[in-house]
């Protein structure tokens, strides 16, 4: 008797639980379900009679395997695989979103770094489950026991999502076998509705199996998989399941045996081709061979033993474990290097079991195993490949690589101080090899890469390796000299004086321009532009900001890409050119997602909010802010800038006790730096203390001049100006801030990396400067800039206002061949469009996927060809080559380069289809995009405000959207 025509016995109250979940489902209100009991308990028997009663649900099964040789996040994959063929609107979201297309893809796409991709991994799957939910869906992801910790993660990711969908999850689970996992079961039990199998009664076992006797009973203990499988003993009731196997193994002819004992190797399921090879059989003959009652043929091509519990026993059986193992390694091996759908998983998995003749090759696999991983978001799966080829390696040098490698692995799910260990122990490897490039490699690690993203400069330990790789590096190995340079030139920022460290970076970049290597130099641009973070260097640090994006371009380097753009960022909002910054932000978001890493994805939502919080945004801002601070897993800055962020908000709405909060979170014990005095003054200043912030200022008050002029300067001096507004002035400080921000005054201060905005210097003069009337002349240039960028909430702090209305209503309203819109209290006037008219049809469904071909209205017409044909496709991708190959990009260049990725983008579809002209579909997409971008355009000429807002929320394509971050009440002509 197999899994598939056993009774259902004894299981009325679990299903009654679950058609109680199916009935909550079908009126929206899904849920995360987990079937658990022991091996055999019948929890996948439950789940198919679940299927079986699940009448209008679209219905999507899964399974996981224990050896990890699926790859990662397969079981995920096999889900929005199958969501992307049956619903257009998903397969369109998987076409413009990378992360996606990746895991229907099943191999990974972009760049490979850890950390908060998989954030926006989630939030993509969560996307796709809400579009699909158009009709019910129950999704099984049966043996969860044994899925990866990544497939584990992303479920509890989405599961929150689930209760405001028609959609159910039910995972499968045994109550054993979660060695090294227990974290993600208790999570899984927390946040999912549990149903526990038990075992059978005494009479319950009689009904599965008429004439049970107490024999029987006693020995399987109610366990229906015992109770069926032991039954089949006959008289003599076997012993276990695996005496069973072996007896049922035993009756065969040899070579069947053969073939059962190459499929248990092969694992609970496999491919027929595959166990063909293995076993040395012809396919054609290999179904006579299988033993029906072990072993059932499901899709085509594939089969799986009639239950797990089965293939452990006939497992136990196999004699010379280690050489079919080897036979099934290399089977795989070759199929993999012909590009047949096989994970470096599956090959590595069989190679480690193979014996230490195959070590070397079970290495190789497994660090492409962990790469794939990482490719995937699934960075505990590489850390546990990573795992598998250090405990294979005994040389100490590619042990310090592999270290190097895994402490990025574990910065991908939040452990840095596991990363460290690592680094640290691949230094001390890296000394034992005398390899003083390793050494270089893992101190470099300790400050988040090459590139130093975030650089600990307090770390001793990474200070003392950088001094010692510096000291050991040949004279010749210029490009990580030059890197080695540039992170002492960052790292020593509290022990060198500012004229050592920039002359370190400059010596750094000299370096990289000798090497050669646009890497090397780019991080060393990078480097100075940290040295030189004052005032007085803004358009150099733009100028070498814009050089380092070119050089990570042209050296493919993503990380470095980012930290040019996040320097470029900055520096713009600094000269107050938002519509350049606003650029800056949606390139740099792009190319994050692509990178997908944590320590970077969070600064997008954290810039916004700070646009968010001058605008009057409030609402927005604190929703943005709580969602960089949920992207800023592992990064050491997130927590602290949100925190700064949060500060700006609270003072901006007047909550006295969230600013409390923020006061205690931001931890000041310890530092002396003058401007920890300024911070201290403010924030009891703002809290309505005002001797206390006297008695904080006065301390540093006649030092103003001795504030060093870093990043950080023009930020302090503007908290200095609104300390004194506050106070209701301070004679002597004033005097002498005047003097020292006059030449600034055209400058925005910034406060860290873009965590909020004081607005412009002439701002902070307004509050400031002794002279009336210049008092008057700095207001009146300040509300001009600020009026120009839209920041009408900081614009009402210099006048005394009230701050302006948060927008959380608008109106688009048709008269005659005129819109009216109104947004934020201020009207706008534009001319009727077809534009327009898309736009109006996507502000009335908010959040819903509008067919573009609903909004094009124009009749169908034939295909006439592709978007883009062949030869123009190759030379476009050959003059894209040859910009990606120069050592350089001019504006004009990298502005050709950026038109080149748009036509190229616009000519291939989802799964590398070309696009073609013509057809409906592609013309409605063609020119709804156009019209719509174009009538955002006129808008934008008349609000910009608004216009940003259009630009941000709405979405063209196949299918267009209007997406909000925040909720808006739009009246529309009816």
């Amino acid at each position: 008797m197999t899994a598939e025509t056993t009774p259902l016995v004894g299981r009325d109250r679990p299903l009654a639980e679950l058609d109680a979940v199916l009935a909550e489902a079908r009126q929206g209100r899904g849920r995360l379900v987990l079937v658990t009991g022991e091996a055999g308990i019948g929890k996948t028997r439950l789940a198919e009679e679940l299927v079986r009663r699940a009448d209008g649900f679209a219905q999507h099964w899964a399974w996981c395997r224990s050896d990890q040789s699926m790859g990662s996040l397969r079981t995920w994959s096999t889900v929005v695989r199958a969501l992307t063929a049956t619903h257009p609107a998903v397969a369109e979201l998987a076409e413009r979103a990378p992360l996606l297309r990746s895991l229907v893809a099943g191999t990974g796409t972009g760049e490979v770094h850890p950390e908060a991709g998989r954030g926006a991994l989630a939030q993509d799957v969560a996307h796709a489950l809400r579009l699909a939910a158009d009709r019910p869906r129950l999704v099984v992801l049966d043996d969860a026991h044994d899925a990866e910790a990544s497939t584990l993660r992303l479920l509890l990711d989405v599961s929150p999502e689930l209760r405001t969908l028609p959609v159910v999850v039910v995972a499968t689970a045994r109550d054993s076998g979660w060695e090294g996992r227990e974290d993600l079961r208790a999570e899984l039990l927390r946040q999912s509705s549990r149903v526990a199998l038990t075992a059978l009664t005494p009479d319950e076992v009689r009904d599965l199996v008429p004439g049970a006797d107490d024999r029987l009973i006693a020995r399987t203990g109610g366990n229906p998989l015992l109770v069926t499988e032991l039954a089949r003993g006959a008289e003599d009731v076997p012993t276990s399941l695996r005496s069973l196997v072996g007896a049922r193994l035993a009756s065969l002819p040899p070579r069947s045996r053969q073939v059962l004992e190459a499929a248990a190797v092969l694992g609970p399921r496999f491919r027929l081709d595959v166990l063909a090879d293995v076993a040395s059989m012809p396919l054609d003959e290999l179904g006579r061979h299988l033993a029906a009652d072990l072993v059932v043929v499901t899709n085509p091509g594939e089969a799986r033993f009639t239950h797990e519990l089965l293939r452990d026993a006939a497992y136990e059986e196999v004699a010379d474990k280690e050489a079919w193992h080897a036979r099934a390694g290399a089977v795989l091996d070759v199929l993999l290097e012909r590009g047949r759908l096989v994970a470096p998983a599956e090959v590595a998995t069989h190679l480690l079991r193979a014996g230490p003749a195959h070590a070397e090759s079970a290495v190789r696999r497994c660090l492409e195993a962990a790469a794939h991983a990482e490719r995937m978001q699934a960075f505990e799966d590489a850390v546990h490949w990573h795992r598998q080829a250090l405990e294979l390696l005994d040389d100490p040098a590619r042990s310090a690589e592999v270290l190097t490698r895994r402490a990025r692995a574990r910065r991908g799910y939040g452990d840095r101080d596991g990363a460290r260990d690592d680094l640290l122990l691949a230094a001390s490897l890296a000394q034992q090899a005398h390899r003083a490039d390793l050494l270089a490699h893992a101190a470099l690690g300790l400050g988040s890469g090459p590139g130093g993203f975030e650089v600990d400069q307090q770390d001793a330990a990474q200070l003392d390796l950088l001094q010692q790789a510096l000291r050991a590096l040949a004279d010749d190995d210029l490009a990580l000299r030059a890197c080695v340079t540039a992170r002492l030139a960052v790292a020593r920022a509290r022990l060198d004086p500012p004229e050592v460290l920039e002359g370190a970076a400059r010596e750094a970049v000299e370096l990289g321009r000798r090497s050669g290597s646009p890497a090397a130099l780019g991080v060393a641009l990078a480097a100075l532009c940290d040295t030189i973070a004052g005032p007085d260097d803004v358009a150099e640090r733009l100028e070498h900001a814009t050089e380092v994006v070119a050089l990570a371009v042209q050296a493919g380097d993503g990380d470095l890409e980012l930290l040019g753009r996040r320097l470029r960022f900055v520096t713009l909002v600094e000269q107050g050119r938002r519509e350049e910054a606003d650029r800056e932000l949606r390139a740099y978001e792009l190319r994050a997602h692509e990178v997908r890493h944590p320590l970077y994805l969070w600064y997008p939502p954290m810039w916004r909010s700070m646009w968010a919080i001058a605008e009057g945004r409030y609402d927005e801002s604190a929703q943005l802010l709580d969602e960089a601070l949920g992207l800023a897993t592992g990064s050491a800055n997130g927590e602290l800038l949100t925190t700064v962020a949060r500060w700006f908000l609270y003072v901006a709405r007047g909550d006295l006790e969230g600013l409390r909060r923020t006061h205690e979170a931001l931890d000041m014990s310890g530092m002396v730096d003058l401007w920890v005095h300024v911070t201290r003054a403010l924030i009891a200043a703002e809290l309505g203390d005002l001797d206390a912030a006297r008695q904080h200022f006065e301390l540093v008050a006649h030092r103003l001049d001795e504030v060093p002029r870093d990043g950080e300067w023009l930020a302090t001096m503007a908290q200095v100006a609104e300390l004194i507004e506050a106070m209701g002035g301070h004679p002597a400080a004033a005097a002498a801030l005047t003097g020292l921000l006059e030449p600034y005054a055209e400058l925005w201060a910034v406060e860290g990396l873009g965590a909020a905005v004081h607005g412009p210097v002439h701002a902070s003069l307004a509050r400031c400067h002794p002279d009336p009337a210049a008092r008057e002349r700095h207001r009146t240039r300040a509300l001009e800039l600020l009026q120009g960028v839209g920041a009408a909430a900081l614009a009402a702090t210099l006048t005394g206002a009230a701050p302006p209305a948060v927008p959380g209503s608008a109106a688009l309203v048709r008269e005659g061949d005129v819109w009216a819109l109104s947004w934020n209290g201020r009207e706008t006037r534009v001319k009727d469009s077809k534009g327009v008219r898309d736009l109006a049809a996507l502000l009335a469904a908010p959040g819903q996927e509008v067919p573009a071909l609903d909004l094009y209205g124009g009749p169908t017409e034939h295909d006439t060809g592709e978007v883009l044909d062949a030869t123009a496709r190759e030379a476009y991708k050959r003059r894209l080559r040859e910009l990606e190959d120069a050592d350089s990009l001019s504006e004009g260049e990298a502005t050709e380069r950026a038109l080149l990725l748009e036509q190229l983008a616009g000519a291939y579809g989802l799964g590398g289809r070309v696009r073609r002209t013509g057809s409906s579909s592609e013309k409605a997409r063609s020119a709804v995009t156009a019209r719509v971008r174009d009538a955002v355009r006129r808008i934008a000429a008349h609000d910009p405000e608004l216009g940003r807002h259009l630009d941000r929320s709405v979405r063209t394509g196949t299918f267009c959207s209007y997406e909000p971050e925040t909720p808006v009440a739009w009246r529309l002509t009816p």
